[in-house]
């Protein structure tokens, strides 16, 4: 652990496996929640070996002839901090080789994202590097109002944008309640819609994203819905069972008409 190797997440570094039984330690940073893939390529080494260990020099992980004889082996960190690299060779093999150190994006940013979050669920991902951007689609119902959140674990400082099935973006939020984000949002169509996870600036870090319905008028005396005589006011029966109520001034011995149709609601 006292090595003077090392390598940077996004970056490589060379050396010289220089007689049989060498091996050469790179200490790299990781952040806790963040995936990687570690590579070593032989230049002149022909069989390159590769070894993960933690802070104290444990191994966590080894891969020989990955894709031919080079090595690979791929990590995703449970505590933040300093790990090693070992790089050998197979046998007596000695010769030159390349470590390279590089974030795997866990969602793409486009609508064959493999990301996912249902109304009234939870996911969790991680801004793996600068600019990193995560898509999660989400199904939505047109009329229905829903709020989207995206909290940060390990991320600092969250940023979140609602995008249409095209990916065009409709709606945008960062620093709400702090450094977190929220969107509230009614759809007039129903359809596929996704939700873009990022972070301000250059952070990184796991967070965790939210979807769920908000009920438009609540049930009770302290509703904020109201009605005029004559006129009209429209909501969302938003789950089973939800009732909303609207306020009414009505005159002594005035005889009135009440009417609910329903638009997208059935029955």
């Amino acid at each position: 652990t006292s090595t003077t190797g090392s390598v940077t997440v996004g970056g490589s570094s060379t050396g010289v496996v220089n007689f049989s039984s060498d091996r050469d330690w790179f200490r790299v940073s990781l952040q806790a929640g963040s995936s990687y893939r570690f590579n070593l390529n032989g230049n002149t080494l022909g069989d390159p070996t590769l070894t993960l260990r933690n802070a104290s020099g444990t191994q966590l992980a080894f891969n020989d002839d990955f894709n031919g004889l080079n090595s690979q082996i791929t990590f995703t960190a449970t505590s933040a901090g300093f790990y090693y690299l070992d790089a050998g060779a197979f046998g007596t093999g000695t010769g030159s080789y390349t470590v390279l150190a590089t974030a795997v994006d866990d969602f793409a940013a486009n609508t064959s994202t493999t990301g996912s979050v249902t109304v009234g669920g939870s996911s969790t991902g991680v801004v793996n590097s600068n600019g990193d951007r995560d898509w999660f689609r989400v199904s939505l119902q047109a009329g229905q109002n829903y709020r989207f959140n995206l909290n940060g674990n390990t991320l600092g400082d969250t940023t979140l944008a609602l995008r249409n099935s095209v990916g065009t973006q409709l709606a945008f939020n960062d620093d709400f309640n702090g450094l977190n984000s929220q969107i509230t949002f009614t759809p007039t169509i129903t359809g596929t819609y996704f939700l873009d996870s990022g972070a301000f600036g250059s952070r990184t870090g796991s967070y965790t994203l939210s979807a769920t319905t908000v009920d438009d008028f609540a049930a009770n005396p302290g509703t904020t819905g109201s009605i005029t005589v004559p006129g009209s006011s429209t909501g969302v029966v938003n789950s089973p069972g939800d009732r909303d109520w609207f306020r009414v001034s009505l005159q002594a011995g005035g005889s009135y008409r009440f009417n609910l149709n329903g638009n997208t609601l059935r029955d």
